[in-house]
């Protein structure tokens, strides 16, 4: 072997990655990763949550939309009109829609709980996702004689529109609550303890897009709140939010 060719085999030997180089590199990465692993989830939460506001905001316009056409009257959180299934308000206000039952489920949404047969009045079939979306009993009532009617209310009785939530996320998908509501119509923020605990503690959110939900106002429009911003309820009557009450 010629000089120049060992010049050269050396050269190419010097190329390559030591042991502790190796190491050194990995390391690098890793750190890296752990940096910018945290940030996507964020920026993915982030765009859930937009989705989701974009969800409410259609819902908050079809709302809007079926007071116009109903002498200016909320509908329902459900009525009975005889036999099953229960017509929710998601039913009653789905035609605004266009059918597009896509937009009651939040994209953060876990829970597999379906609509079942007892709320699946038309559009919706016993197999559609929960909806994801609570709305105010307060201003909903019900139309169920069984269990004590409650008249709605209409844009007239609402004075301050804008300081009042009619419709808020829910945590956990609790199909029951979704459509019957506070059934005392005090409607306090809902969780009836601090932290939410169990199930049937949620009501409402918990901050399930970057510790805040988003919220649907009595005129229509929606905003995301931090999840500290909207207290908890200690009970029934103490600590009582006033913008889940007409005032």
């Amino acid at each position: 072997m010629t000089i120049e060719q060992n010049r050269q085999t050396s050269r190419v030997v010097s190329k390559g990655f030591t042991l502790i180089e190796l190491l050194v590199t990995i390391a690098i990465i890793a750190i890296i990763a752990a940096i910018l692993f945290p940030v996507f989830a964020q920026a993915r939460e982030s765009a859930r949550r937009a989705s989701c506001l974009s969800n409410l905001k259609q819902i908050g316009l079809a709302l809007m939309m079926y007071t116009q056409d109903y002498d200016e009257h909320f509908p329902a959180n459900y009525a009975y009109p005889g036999g099953s299934p229960y017509l929710t308000y998601a039913a009653a206000i789905e035609p605004y829609l266009s059918n597009n039952k896509q937009v009651w489920v939040c994209p953060s949404e876990t829970s597999t709980l379906l609509m079942g047969s007892a709320y699946a009045y038309p559009p919706f079939l016993p197999t559609d996702p929960a909806v994801s979306y609570y709305f105010n009993f307060y201003i909903g009532g019900n139309d169920v004689v069984s269990t004590g009617s409650y008249h709605r209310l209409s844009q007239a009785d609402i004075p301050t529109p804008s300081d009042v939530f009619v419709l808020w996320e829910m945590e956990n998908s609790r199909l029951g609550a979704n459509f019957g509501g506070d059934t005392t119509k005090n409607a306090e923020r809902p969780c009836d303890v601090d932290p939410c605990t169990t199930q049937a503690d949620y009501y409402g959110g918990t901050g399930r897009h970057l510790n805040g939900d988003n919220y649907v106002y009595a005129d229509g429009h929606v905003k995301w709140l931090a999840r500290t911003s909207v207290p908890y309820a200690a009970g029934p009557t103490a600590n009582r939010d006033n913008r889940f009450i007409v005032h």
